[in-house]
């Protein structure tokens, strides 16, 4: 076996042993260091500001057509969504806990059918989030057993 073999093996086994570890390590850097990334970013954008919004300008001017086109297919394929995060922005109040894991932090609204925009589901974002995944995986693996047949 040769050199570089043998390293890809240890390289393989080392990762199996220690991957818990490094994911844990790179999730505590990524919370550590999110404050100064966010003070970054809002410095810059408010140093480079004018130069932001005109190259916003010039982009929207060069593409107009393109983005208008996109914007009306988003909104005949959205339109439902649309009509019910209009209706219950300011009509209907987010609940009080998330009505999956009882958290009182990051509480969101969701449709869980656009048909009815009034009834919502008061959930926290971890929960919404794993419930639009899991929807999202669902809706894959569906058009994978379509493909097939």
């Amino acid at each position: 076996m040769r050199n570089r073999e043998k390293k890809a093996v240890y390289d393989r086994k080392y990762y199996q042993q220690h991957r818990v570890e490094k994911a844990r390590y790179a999730r505590k850097s990524y919370q550590d260091h999110k404050r100064k990334r966010l003070a970054h970013d809002h410095n810059y954008y408010r140093e480079h500001k004018k130069e932001k919004l005109a190259y916003a300008h010039r982009y929207y001017e060069s593409n107009r057509n393109e983005i208008l086109i996109k914007h009306k297919e988003y909104r005949e394929t959205h339109g439902k969504q649309q009509i019910a995060k209009g209706m219950i922005q300011y009509n209907v109040p987010v609940g009080s806990h998330c009505e999956n894991c009882g958290s009182t932090e990051n509480l969101d609204r969701h449709h869980p059918n656009y048909d009815e925009p009034l009834e919502i589901v008061t959930l926290c974002r971890s929960c919404h989030e794993t419930l639009h995944s899991k929807v999202a995986e669902l809706k894959r693996q569906i058009e994978e057993l379509k493909a097939k047949t």
